[in-house]
């Protein structure tokens, strides 16, 4: 504080947890609080809220609290700081010769099984947690960057632009507010299992999910609740927000939506998950 204040420069602190991400009106007051100590000229300084977070929604490590700030308030770059260069295309701890991966277009299992279980000398987050961090902010039209805190006029040179580290290229179609927060800041309260056709046209087709392509349920959810959508082979496919709960899903499961009123004695909606509430590859 006392070093920014010499330049004439104000901070905010903002002290998050996981929770306030999980539930979206708190997701929607952080993003305001920091839009507006922005517009009265402060900088925000956010770090996790320890004294009241509990194991369940603690963070853990700052790479993925920086990536869901970052695509909260619609970050054009996330500079992510570490004791390593970047991303490599091999462990440099075990290999020697190992070359810098200086842009990475798209987030490949390649990609993610390079980072290994890579962990810095600094810090609790390692390169896997700095790449899974990597997905929440490309996703979300964010550029990052991973370099070395001990080089040179870093934040800087990445903020231009420069060759520095390894720089990961944001989505040019980033996923809107609502989605982001479906995608990444809530909690899935439970799965529902999909058959291969189901999987088609949700991945391919860009349609809702009917009660026709359910094979099954896990968990105990209400209406509204986020829960994962997978394959029978448990692949993930998507996430999103139910309109049935998992006791009304059991029972209209592989049936069609002209059969759900008959069923249940009422159908408030036609699909069990719409388009515009399901996010593809969470």
């Amino acid at each position: 504080s006392e070093l920014f204040s010499k330049s004439g420069i104000v901070l905010g602190q903002v002290l998050l947890t996981r929770d306030d991400f999980h539930h979206r009106t708190r997701y929607l007051n952080a993003r305001n609080t920091i839009h507006t100590l922005l517009r009265l000229g402060c900088v925000p300084v956010v770090n996790e809220n320890d004294t009241v977070a509990t194991e369940e929604i603690r963070f853990g490590e700052n790479d993925t609290l920086s990536a869901l700030v970052a695509a909260c308030v619609d970050a054009d770059l996330l500079i992510n700081l570490s004791d390593v260069d970047g991303l490599f295309d091999a462990d440099p701890n075990s290999r020697s010769g190992c070359a810098l991966i200086e842009q990475v277009v798209e987030i490949t299992s390649q990609i993610e099984k390079l980072a290994g279980g890579v962990q810095g000398e600094f810090g609790s987050g390692g390169m896997r947690s700095k790449i899974e961090a990597a997905k929440i902010a490309v996703s979300s039209g964010t550029r990052m960057v991973i370099a070395n805190a001990a080089r040179p006029n870093v934040i800087a040179d990445a903020a231009n632009g420069k060759s520095v580290g390894t720089r990961f290229l944001g989505s040019p179609v980033g996923l809107t507010h609502r989605k982001r927060w479906i995608a990444f800041g809530s909690r899935v309260k439970g799965k529902v299992i999909i058959n291969e056709g189901a999987r088609k046209m949700l991945s391919q087709g860009g349609k809702s999910l009917l009660a026709a392509g359910i094979v099954g349920c896990d968990g105990s959810f209400e209406i509204g609740d986020l829960v994962s959508v997978v394959a029978e082979d448990s692949a993930r496919v998507a996430r999103g927000l139910v309109n049935y709960s998992a006791k009304e899903i059991e029972l209209i499961r592989g049936k069609r939506s002209t059969e759900i009123e008959k069923i249940l004695g009422y159908k408030d909606f036609d699909e069990v998950i719409h388009r515009d509430n399901l996010v593809l590859g969470v």
